[in-house]
């Protein structure tokens, strides 16, 4: 369902065209994750596929300084210096 003037509904659906096996993918796990637990509350795997399903980025690179800064938080020198 996609809720009409929903901006989150709207990329969510992009996404969903520009990458429908990964989406499958993060979808069966969120599945199989909520058939797996005891408890009503999501599980810390729920939470993990949420923030990256909602959130996620893969960063593909072969500069070893880019990816340092990634990993160091280093937002401002790698996105703006």
């Amino acid at each position: 369902m996609v809720r009409e003037s929903n901006w989150h509904d709207l990329f969510n659906a992009l996404v969903w065209m520009t990458f429908p096996r990964s989406k499958a993918a993060i979808n069966a796990r969120h599945f199989a994750s909520l058939k797996a637990q005891k408890s009503p509350q999501r599980s810390a795997l729920g939470d993990a596929l949420t923030l990256f399903d909602e959130d996620g980025v893969v960063v593909l690179s072969s500069n070893v300084g880019l990816l340092e800064l990634l990993r160091r938080f280093r937002w401002k020198e790698l996105f703006v210096e």
